[in-house]
Parts: C-alpha cells; structure tokens; sequence
C-alpha cells in the first residue's frame, strides 16, 4: 500500500476501509455515532475528540478520511470547525451531523468545505450513507434525506 496509509491507493477511487474520526462535545454524542458506525462494514472508528482543535492531532496521526461532527461545538461554531479541520488535514472530508432542518445551516456547513450534512434525528438511517458518500468523492445532504424518507 502506498500514499497516506488510509487504504486510498488511487486519487480517485474510494478507500478500501473508510477511517472515521468522530468529534462532538458530549460523550453521548460521540457514544451515539460510533454506535451507528462502529458496526458498519468498511468504516472503522479510529478516533475520537471533543473539540475541533483536539481532533487535529488525531486526524493526521491516525490518517482519517472523513470526520463526523457535532454541528456544536462549544465556542466555535460549525463552519469555523469544520474550516480548521480542513485546513489542518488536507484530503480529509467533513460530514456535519446536526439538529437543525433547515437548508441555511445546510448551505453554510457546504460553503465551509463540508462535504456532508445529516440530521441528527435521522443519523441512525443516514450517517452511514453519508459517510460512504463522502469517502467515495460525492456530497450526502438533506435532499438525500428528503428522498430516502
């Protein structure tokens, strides 16, 4: 295996495992989406932090391909989280889990690099799609959800 050691041997091909690094908050949280991805085949949780700026370090040492985050973060708000991990961890792509239903928190989420927006009342149905989704180079947002209810 060559290049970062995240099983992605092509630039455009989707890794062979999917190296997920979750970061929220609250332990629930971070309990709840490990919970729904731990067990899905091909992602592998490798990581967890509570903050944007711990998961930095974790991101690059463990060689993530996608980080799922809380919307919330504490002081920082979403689109100032997700654009420090982006420019931290160059390749790495953000999928924001949230409790807002509204295509405006959707669309900044987007406008700040993420790749993928899920509603966290609907994360036990969508968070692995958007996960797969994003890993494999295309966007999973609340039309994805809107379709699949």
């Amino acid at each position: 295996m060559t290049g970062t050691g995240n099983g992605n041997d092509g630039a455009d091909a989707p890794p062979a495992r999917i190296r997920v690094v979750l970061v929220g908050a609250l332990p629930l949280m971070r309990a709840s989406m490990h919970g729904i991805l731990g067990n899905a085949e091909r992602i592998d949780v490798v990581g967890e932090a509570a903050t944007a700026e711990d998961s930095l370090g974790c991101i690059r040492a463990l060689g993530a391909d996608v980080v799922v985050m809380d919307a919330r973060l504490g002081r920082a708000s979403g689109a100032e989280a997700v654009d420090a991990v982006l420019t931290a961890a160059a390749g790495v792509q953000v999928v924001v889990l949230s409790l807002d239903d509204d295509p405006v928190y959707e669309s900044r989420a987007f406008a700040a690099g993420a790749r993928g927006y899920v509603l966290a009342q609907a994360a036990h149905r969508d968070l692995v799609s958007a996960v797969r989704a994003v890993a494999e180079g295309s966007r999973f947002g609340l039309a994805h959800a809107d379709s699949r209810a």
